[in-house]
C-alpha cells in the first residue's frame, strides 16, 4: 500500500522533498471567516469538480489526502488547500494535470453546483452514516457544536481587538515612513523585473498563512515556486506598504500576479508571487533564510528600516511598545480560542466515528479514484 500517512506528510511540508504545493482557501480574520473558494475552485478554471458533502469524521479530508498521494505516485503535482482552522485537514485539492478538483462543500464554506453534472458532481458521503446512532448522540453533539461556535466567535472578537490596536500602531509607524524612498526602490525593482505586457493582468488569490488551532501556520509555496525570492523584513507594519506598491506596479505592467492576503486582515497583502517571471515577495523569516543558505539557495532582503525616520518614531516609542504588547496578547488569546475550537471539533468527530460505515467510505473513495486516475 503506497498511501502515506498525512501526518507524516505534513512534517515534510516546506522541505525540499515535498512534491505537493500547499495553500489555504480561507482565513480566520478579524472580520470572521473569510472564504476564497469562489475564485480558487471556479468551474471556469477546472474541467471537473467533485463536491464532497457530509459532516465531521466521515472521511472527506482523508479522501482528498489519498487523491493527493495517488497523484504524486503518478508523478503529478497536486495543490493541497488546507483547512485554515485545522491545517492537518484539507478543504480541497486541485490536480491540474487531470483538470480535476475535489473539495469540501460543507459549512462553513458551503459549495453547491452552478451547473450540476456538467462540471460539478456531488459526492454524498452522508450515505455512510447510521443516522439512528447519530440521533441518539444528538444532545451531546449539539452541545459541542454550540461550544465550538462560541470559541470561534470569541477568537474573531480578539482578532478584531488586535486589528484596532494595529491600526493605531500603523498610524504612528506609517507616518514615519519615507514614502519617496519606498517608491523609488519599488520603481527600480519593477523596472528590472517587469516587462510591460499589452494584455490585462491576471490576478489570482492563494493564501499561504493562517491563524489556526495549531497556532500561526505559513506554507512556503511561493518561495518553492520562485527562482528569485525577495524577503520583506517588516518594521512596525510598514512591510505591507511595500507589498502594496509592488502589487500596483505589477498590475500597471500587466504582470500575472498571485496574491496572498494577511491571515488576520484580508484588506492587506501578505505575500506576492509572479509566475511569469518566477519571482516572489514574502515576509522575512530568519530560520527559513538560514535553511535556504544551507541548501545553497540565494535570496534578497528588503529591510524596511531603511525607509523609516527613526528620530520621528522615537517620540512615540513607549506608546508603540505598549500597543505592541496589547496586540500580541489579543493575537495569542485568539489562537487559544481557535485551539479550544479544534479540541471540541475532535470530540465531535469521535461521536460521529462509531456511526460511520468506513467500508462504504473506502468503496466510495476507491470509486472516485478510478474516475479520476483510471482513464
Amino acid at each position: 500500500m503506497y498511501l502515506m500517512s498525512f501526518n507524516q506528510y505534513f512534517g515534510r511540508i516546506n522541505s525540499p522533498d515535498d512534491k505537493g504545493l500547499h495553500c489555504f482557501a480561507a482565513s480566520n480574520t478579524y472580520l470572521g471567516f473569510k472564504n476564497y473558494f469562489g475564485g480558487i475552485f471556479s468551474p471556469d478554471e477546472h474541467n471537473r469538480i467533485y463536491i464532497l458533502k457530509g459532516g465531521p469524521g466521515v472521511g472527506k479530508s482523508t479522501l482528498m489526502k489519498q487523491a493527493g498521494n495517488r497523484a504524486e505516485k503518478f508523478g503529478l503535482t497536486p495543490v493541497y488547500y488546507h483547512c485554515s482552522s485545522d491545517p492537518y485537514s484539507l478543504d480541497g485539492i486541485v490536480i491540474k494535470q487531470t483538470g480535476c478538483v475535489i473539495l469540501d462543500g460543507t459549512a462553513p464554506h458551503i459549495v453547491d453546483p452552478s451547473a450540476a453534472g456538467v462540471k460539478e458532481i456531488i459526492i454524498n458521503m452522508g450515505e455512510c452514516w447510521d443516522t439512528g446512532a447519530l440521533y441518539n448522540s444528538g444532545k451531546e453533539i449539539l452541545s459541542l457544536i454550540k461550544q465550538k461556535s462560541s470559541c470561534y466567535s470569541a477568537a474573531y472578537k480578539f482578532l478584531s481587538a488586535q486589528k484596532q490596536i494595529k491600526d493605531c500602531l500603523c498610524d504612528i509607524s506609517r507616518s514615519c515612513l519615507l514614502y519617496g524612498k519606498v517608491c523609488a526602490d519599488v520603481d527600480r525593482k519593477a523596472a528590472k523585473l517587469f516587462r510591460k505586457c499589452p494584455r490585462p493582468s491576471d490576478v489570482r488569490v492563494r493564501i499561504t498563512a493562517a491563524n489556526s488551532c495549531d497556532g500561526d501556520v505559513r506554507f512556503r509555496t511561493f518561495e518553492k515556486l520562485s527562482d528569485r525570492i525577495y524577503f520583506i523584513k517588516d518594521l512596525r507594519y510598514t512591510g505591507e506598504v511595500y507589498m502594496r506598491m509592488m502589487y500596483n506596479a505589477a498590475i500597471k505592467n500587466g504582470i500575472e500576479t498571485v496574491v496572498s492576503y494577511d491571515p488576520t486582515d484580508p484588506g492587506e497583502i501578505d505575500a506576492l508571487y509572479f509566475p511569469g517571471i518566477s519571482v516572489c515577495f514574502t515576509p522575512y523569516d530568519d530560520d527559513y533564510c538560514i535553511e535556504l543558505e544551507k541548501r545553497g539557495i540565494g535570496y534578497s532582503v528588503v529591510n524596511m528600516r531603511r525607509f523609516t525616520d527613526t528620530k520621528a518614531f522615537s517620540l512615540n516609542r513607549s506608546y508603540y511598545r505598549f500597543g505592541e504588547k496589547c496586540a500580541a496578547q489579543m493575537h495569542a488569546q485568539a489562537l487559544s480560542c481557535l485551539n479550544d475550537a479544534g479540541l471540541i471539533h475532535r470530540k465531535i468527530e469521535k461521536l460521529y466515528a462509531p456511526a460511520t460505515d468506513y467500508t462504504k467510505v473506502s468503496a466510495m473513495t476507491e470509486s472516485l479514484m478510478q474516475r479520476i486516475f483510471d482513464k
